[in-house]
């Protein structure tokens, strides 16, 4: 549906403001962040029918999942991503037109020449920099969790972060049941600290580990507003450093987000007619 883009949250690539609000009403979905503990899960039954599964920043290429949200340059994400045309993608609109990264023949990491306006299944939204947690599920831009002024906000060091952009977006797409995957919420020097390769500075490591204790403020201070809506969220990681939101085991998890999902699809007399004492 098309509407006016000044006051959209979401546009096309082409700069339509379309309305998705609602597109999964009152569905479940599992958000796949970008711990080390996905390394240790079997996801496959993620790929089961009447699961939705939205990934965040490189975790796509641990697994392929319908949704995905970035919020940095576009040149941080694989292409494997950007190119699949199954992947429904969001990017802040600001990211648009800024160019991907290629790896050459060589090896070598390169800027594209592409960016993802030219790539499938892609969305722009809004985005906002003053986190305020009475306005954060209801505002018309999304917001990452950092703050460019307090104003009514939490006084805490800037936490620019993914995976507040995906929990918004879910939301506004309808989700009321989130579960949280690879939510280790803590990163140590030398250790495995994504699902994805990637190694991180001492500096990047302390960094990253404030941002951490940040969000779990800032989960909390939105908990409220969470519960007065209706829009349940739960940790299935285990050991996680993010404590506000309930622990529910990952098979239990699946379980619940399947519902009233058929076993198999049974379609045999479908195609008959129907008695009119059977309407």
């Amino acid at each position: 549906m098309e509407t006016d883009s000044s006051n959209c949250l979401l546009q096309t690539v082409s700069g339509d403001g379309v309305n998705l609000c609602d597109h999964f009403k009152s569905s479940t979905a599992f958000l796949i962040c970008s711990g080390p503990s996905v390394r240790d899960m079997d996801l496959s039954c993620l790929r089961s029918r009447g699961i939705l599964t939205c990934s965040v920043n490189n975790a796509a290429t641990v697994f392929r999942s319908n949704l995905w949200v970035s919020y940095d340059s576009p040149g941080k994400f694989s292409e494997v991503i950007w190119r699949d045309p199954a992947i429904l993608k969001f990017v802040p609109i600001q990211r648009l037109d800024k160019p991907l990264t290629s790896r050459s023949t060589n090896g070598h990491l390169e800027p594209s020449t592409d960016t993802p306006r030219e790539m499938p299944a892609t969305f722009g939204f809004r985005a906002n920099r003053v986190f305020r947690p009475q306005h954060w599920l209801t505002e018309s831009s999304i917001n990452c969790g950092d703050n460019e002024s307090d104003g009514e906000a939490l006084r805490l060091p800037g936490a620019r972060s993914v995976m507040l952009v995906a929990v918004r977006l879910l939301h506004y797409l309808g989700i009321r049941r989130l579960f949280l995957i690879g939510c280790d919420f803590k990163m140590r020097y030398g250790a495995v600290n994504y699902a994805f390769e990637q190694s991180r500075s001492r500096r990047s490591v302390k960094l990253n580990n404030q941002i951490y204790r940040t969000l779990s403020v800032r989960f909390e201070q939105l908990l409220p507003y969470f519960e007065a809506d209706g829009f349940e969220v739960f940790n299935c990681t285990p050991n996680s450093g993010l404590q506000v939101f309930p622990y529910v085991e990952f098979q239990d998890a699946v379980h619940m987000a399947l519902g009233r999902m058929p076993t198999k699809a049974d379609t045999d007399g479908m195609y008959d007619p129907i008695e009119p004492n059977e309407m």
